[in-house]
């Protein structure tokens, strides 16, 4: 499904809340929401999200985030397709990383993704009286590009994350449950679950970087002063599998940290070869599916994802 406006442009690529279009010289992207059934909305919704996401892009450039050049965001009405959509327009900026890393060198890789690192730590930067952060971000590695001079931009912004009127912002369509607004604040707004996907997420695109990519990620927050994000890394259950080997850890992982297993079994499955796996995927299948309905995996799924980590981390010897 097209909009009338984007008949002239190419797809690039769909997201979970935006189809993704740029134009034929590869000088402009047109992100289009509201195209999914479940995104319906009205004019005066579509107007808020509209002004909220260019706030939010307007917040993120001003503490420091690199972020596309000429960006505009409106809302305007498809006669063609009879709803409202937000229409958010910005310089290309490059290729996501998720895609640029696979014609790639390691050290290559590496170097482009320090820029990662220091991204979140300007986000860092700004925190307000809750020890959250000013403005949210999702860092998983495909919501930036890599373009000219590579150079890492980051891109997602939809939802807006930020605080108005001294609520959070964490998702465009409501309603959402205060126990759904506490569990997105918190993957969003913390530094402990910013840094956590961020490892995760290059973890899965870049499996075998996972070990100097980790020791990149402590040496940068180091320097910054982040020695409770340091602490969080060194103490974590991966962590401690990763030094020991030890399959009892297993039985620690807490079915409220959705997070934690992912990164558990990142570790897991990089010791002992198994990555891109079916069984790995369908760990991370598992976890996904239930934090959306409950935000907590449940018995049975969890039971079943502590036997799929059995089945790929032997017990030593």
């Amino acid at each position: 499904m097209k909009p009338v406006f984007c008949s002239e442009l190419l797809p690039l690529s769909s997201g979970f809340q935006a189809q993704v279009f740029v134009t034929r010289d590869r000088l402009r992207v047109v992100k289009v929401i509201g195209l999914n059934e479940a995104d319906f909305m009205n004019q005066h919704q579509a107007t808020q999200l509209a002004e909220q996401v260019g706030i939010y892009q307007q917040m993120c450039q001003t503490v420091g985030l690199r972020v596309p050049a000429q960006f505009t965001c409106r809302a305007e009405f498809d006669p063609q397709l009879d709803r409202w959509l937000v229409v958010e327009e910005e310089a290309y900026s490059g290729t996501a990383f998720d895609q640029w890393v696979a014609d790639q060198t390691d050290q290559v890789v590496l170097t482009v993704a320090d820029q990662l690192i220091d991204q979140i730590l300007i986000a860092f930067s700004t925190l307000d009286e809750n020890r959250r952060l000013t403005i949210g971000i999702d860092p998983k590695v495909a919501n930036f590009t890599v373009g000219n001079q590579q150079l890492v931009t980051y891109i997602d912004f939809v939802p807006a994350r930020y605080r108005i009127n001294g609520d959070y912002l964490v998702e465009y369509l409501g309603p959402i449950t205060e126990r759904e607004k506490r569990f997105f604040i918190n993957r969003y707004f913390t530094r402990n679950s910013v840094v956590k996907i961020l490892l995760i997420q290059f973890s899965r695109v870049c499996p075998r970087l996972r070990r100097p990519f980790f020791e990149r990620l402590i040496d940068r927050l180091t320097v910054a002063g982040q020695t409770a994000v340091v602490e969080m890394l060194t103490s974590s259950l991966s962590f401690q599998f990763f030094r020991t080997r030890d399959t009892g850890l297993i039985e620690q992982l807490n079915p409220a940290d959705p997070d934690g297993i992912r990164d558990f079994a990142c570790e897991v499955a990089i010791a002992n070869g198994h990555l891109n796996t079916e069984t790995f995927s369908q760990i991370f299948s598992l976890t996904h599916l239930d934090v959306r309905e409950s935000h907590q995996i449940q018995p049975g799924s969890f039971c079943t994802i502590k036997q799929l980590l059995h089945s790929m981390a032997p017990a030593r010897r």
